[in-house]
């Protein structure tokens, strides 16, 4: 008999979201993918002629496969047995391989030093990750291939209502993990990442002592910081793949084209990195990674040594070390090259994906369904797949997850508008697909704004965008297709501005234009205040078609004005074409910012233009700071 099924897992943003460091973001997103990898294998395994519509695999190669799983799967099979067991045994492999994969982590822990002690830590872990990380699983039998549509269409639904649904089952697994708290556990807080279980590990030097189910992290390694207390799914994205460094941290990522500029013109000086590899070994107790490019917290770290805060043994060679740091930062900030202090989360996400797998957006006819739907998934997978290689590696990012429709990285600040030029040239290459289009967001975040607080806020402005740009568009654009600056400058300060990404290349043009001055001739970006405060007491709402024409004539003419003024340090030819290509784009930006609400009636988004331009004032400071240029406003 043949089956279409259909595979998601619940509360997954929910778990990816809360961490506290990329490591677990990171492990979260392996988690979820490793479970559908391990679902996919073992259908393959159990039935015959599997065909994987969604994501597109080769199971051919599955074996080898290292490709990211999306949470969601789309497949159709052939199996003569009885399907209820078949799924039943699907389910069993999953979770059994899921804490297979714990257990072996934590031996692991334990065989390094890493644990002083574990106790307990088998007992009923299978059912806690299926309580935690329930699968939703839809199966229909596919009577003929011509009944595909309908079947595809109902198990789309049921599946939809079940991960729209929840279960309030209380959790009696691991007695006081919650719900119900062991007596020698009242006092006893919460999870420090999901704030839902109480605690499991902590270090063996916390506050935390002789308690019942309570794990101890040796407190010379790292693992966890001196105060930090785990439950033991959060435990679990923090210890996975442990020795792997391969993760960077978010300092690690905001600075890592300042280090990359630094090593190319160190000129016989010692490598920052290298010398941070070497203080992060010989000091206990404190993560030494990419923080202390910065001056101010490596003359912390010395003054903590020197006072005896910070334990270290070899403590001469150590400030050697420090002091050597210190050295090679001075000499780059006398040339103005100072490392950014936000680095980039970019979140993409295709528009609409439900309404092209139910067809609405082929040429054919529903017969051809499952094959358009094939086609498209691998066109999805390969792009993910092509972009993430790039931010891997020429853009100096960092990839969480790229399994297909849905995408998530970090970035150095520096490097922004260069990814999404070429974000947008490998979408564009997919000719087949030109109704298709996706929605970005790129989070601009202070390295001291805690990470479950910047994932949270990208979530949000992705969902914004794609309302905002849901039924606002021409006939020349497509609905959503989105593109977002979240700058957070700090917990309570948020600077948003949005485009279409239709609009986006101009935003490009005029930031390469605008580097090619300052970088050169000294120019400042004055012009952007100025603006803003030429004209932020006119009214912008409710302008009728003169009104609206009137006000455009006289913005042209005054922005210009203030354009030329700050563009002055050019020679006469210079002058005038960049002055005329810096001129036209902001025309352009400001014209897409004018919104008809009615016939006769216009708003102008005077503060979305604003944001535009002071979000590409910051952009570009970044930018000019590596080349050792401080950029006036």
């Amino acid at each position: 008999m043949k089956y279409i099924i259909a595979v998601n897992i619940r509360s997954v943003q929910d778990y990816i979201s809360k961490a506290r460091k990329v490591l677990d973001l990171s492990n979260s997103s392996k988690i979820f993918s490793n479970m559908m990898y391990s679902f996919i294998s073992e259908l393959n395994e159990k039935t015959k002629n599997l065909d994987v519509i969604y994501p597109a695999v080769d199971l051919a190669v599955i074996e080898n496969n290292k490709q990211d799983y999306s949470n969601y799967l789309l497949s159709v099979f052939n199996y003569e047995g009885d399907i209820r067991l078949l799924i039943a045994d699907l389910e069993t492999a999953v979770y059994t391989n899921l804490a297979s994969d714990y257990k072996g982590n934590i031996t692991f822990a334990l065989l390094k030093g890493y644990l002083v002690s574990c106790d307990n830590y088998f007992q009923g872990i299978e059912q806690l990750f299926k309580d935690q990380f329930k699968m939703n699983i839809v199966v229909k039998e596919l009577k003929s291939e011509k009944k595909y549509y309908d079947s595809y269409v109902e198990v789309t639904k049921a599946i939809n209502n079940l991960k729209n649904s929840y279960d309030f089952n209380q959790l009696s697994v691991l007695e006081g993990l919650k719900n119900k708290v062991n007596k020698s556990r009242k006092k006893l807080k919460k999870c420090h990442i999901c704030g839902e279980y109480t605690t499991r590990y902590v270090r063996e030097d916390s506050k935390h002592k002789n308690l019942d189910y309570v794990n101890y992290i040796n407190s010379v390694d790292k693992l966890l910081k001196k105060d930090e207390a785990l439950c033991d799914v959060c435990f679990y994205k923090r210890i996975k793949d442990y020795e792997n460094k391969d993760t960077p941290s978010t300092y690690d990522i905001a600075t890592n084209y300042f280090r990359a500029k630094m090593y190319k013109i160190r000129k016989g000086n010692a490598n920052i990195d290298d010398l941070l590899k070497e203080l992060d070994s010989k000091i206990n107790d404190e993560i030494i990674d990419s923080k202390y490019c910065y001056q101010k917290n490596i003359f912390n770290l010395e003054k903590r040594i020197k006072s005896g805060e910070l334990v270290v043994s070899n403590t001469n060679r150590i400030l050697k070390k420090i002091e050597d740091l210190k050295t090679i930062l001075k000499k780059a900030k006398e040339k103005e090259i100072i490392p950014a202090s936000q680095y980039a989360l970019v979140q993409l996400d295709i528009d609409n994906l439900g309404e092209w797998m139910r067809g609405n957006y082929f040429k054919e006819d529903q017969s051809s369904l499952i094959h358009n739907q094939r086609n498209l998934s691998k066109v999805i997978i390969k792009f993910s797949q092509d972009i993430k290689k790039e931010f891997n590696n020429e853009l100096l990012g960092h990839v969480v997850y790229a399994g297909g429709d849905d995408f998530l990285a970090f970035l150095p600040v520096e490097k922004i508008l260069e990814a999404v030029k070429m974000i947008k040239e490998k979408f564009s290459a997919l000719k087949s697909y030109d109704k298709l289009s996706y929605s970005i967001v790129i989070t601009l975040a202070d390295v001291q704004i805690p990470l479950t607080m910047v994932i949270k806020k990208t979530r949000e402005e992705l969902e914004r965008v794609k309302e905002k740009y849901k039924s606002n568009y021409t006939a020349n654009e497509k609905p959503k297709d989105g593109f977002v600056i979240n700058n957070m400058v700090n917990r309570n300060k948020y600077i948003n501005s949005y485009l279409k990404n239709s609009e986006v290349q101009k935003y490009i043009e005029i930031y390469q234009a605008l580097v090619d001055l300052i970088k050169d001739k000294n120019n400042s970006l004055s012009f952007i205040k100025n603006i803003q405060q030429e004209f932020n007491k006119f009214e912008f709402l409710d302008l009728n078609i003169d009104e609206k024409d009137n006000f455009l004539k006289i913005f042209d003419l005054e922005s210009a004005r203030i354009i030329k003024r700050s563009l002055s340090n050019l020679d006469i030819k210079e002058a005038k074409n960049s002055f005329k290509t810096i001129k036209n784009i902001n025309h352009d930006l400001f014209i897409s910012q004018i919104n008809k609400i009615a016939s006769n009636s216009y708003n102008i988004d005077f503060e979305n233009y604003i944001n535009l331009l002071t979000n590409l004032e910051k952009l570009l400071k970044y930018r000019m700071l590596q080349e050792g240029k401080n950029v006036t406003s």
